[in-house]
């Protein structure tokens, strides 16, 4: 049978504690397992006594989602949207089961462009500004670009940047703020990436659709306006 240790999380801080639980793979004590259950990312986590399974029992952690059984589990599935008020300078929350409305967040500046990754919520618009906000609506960050408005955003979290159209423009920029590569393309519309990380983005008058590499070096033309409709304004993957 195990044989008592300090916990993990204990033995990190120098606390010394006296019982012992796994959470699924981490030895925890009573205090840490009460502390671990109030977060949201964790409810689904199910905590036993180490006393009382076997050492020799493997324990695994599960990773696929149980909402979305094609896909790894993430940090948690929300029944929450959330979209941009450009005329109030703030972000509003929907409920996507009961499809009514919930939070207004005040950003303080006229918004366009959002995305949402994790727990992580980032907002473009007026005179090149990017917020980053969580799902409370605490403004955590704030990127100043020398760019016009932003009106559409993408986020790559493996690479830690943003895709962001302008007026003309496609832009590559770093959460730091830096900038990546610039592109000079028609129009203001959509831009969206793919599972390997390619960018595609449209237009309003020239109605094709652009594909480019993950280092944005390679641009391919993938639907032109007679395989398409009159114009491309937004796409998602």
């Amino acid at each position: 049978m195990a044989k008592a240790s300090f916990c993990d999380p204990c033995t990190k801080a120098n606390y010394q504690c006296q019982q012992q639980s796994i959470a699924p793979t981490v030895k925890s004590c009573a205090a840490c397992v009460e502390s671990h259950a109030r977060f949201k990312a964790f409810t689904s986590h199910h905590v036993i006594d180490l006393s009382s399974i076997d050492l020799n029992i493997p324990v695994s952690a599960k990773n696929i989602c149980n909402v979305h059984p094609d896909m790894l589990l993430d940090y948690y599935c929300t029944d929450r949207a959330v979209v941009t008020l450009k005329d109030e300078e703030s972000i509003q929350f929907v409920n996507t089961t009961t499809t009514t409305k919930a939070d207004i967040i005040n950003v303080g500046f006229r918004c366009y462009g959002i995305t949402a990754v994790h727990d992580r919520i980032y907002v473009g618009g007026a005179n090149g500004i990017i917020k980053t906000i969580d799902t409370n609506g605490t403004i955590l960050k704030t990127i100043q670009l020398r760019v016009g408005a932003i009106y559409f955003i993408s986020y790559d979290d493996d690479q830690k940047q943003f895709f962001v159209r302008g007026h003309n423009k496609l832009q590559c920029i770093k959460l730091d703020g830096t900038l990546a590569y610039s592109k000079d393309v028609p129009d203001t519309a959509g831009v969206t990436r793919d599972k390997q990380g390619n960018i595609y983005y449209g237009g309003i008058n020239n109605s094709n659709i652009q594909r480019i590499s993950p280092d944005g070096e390679n641009c391919k033309e993938m639907l032109k306006k007679r395989q398409w409709y009159k114009s491309t304004l937004w796409n998602v993957f």
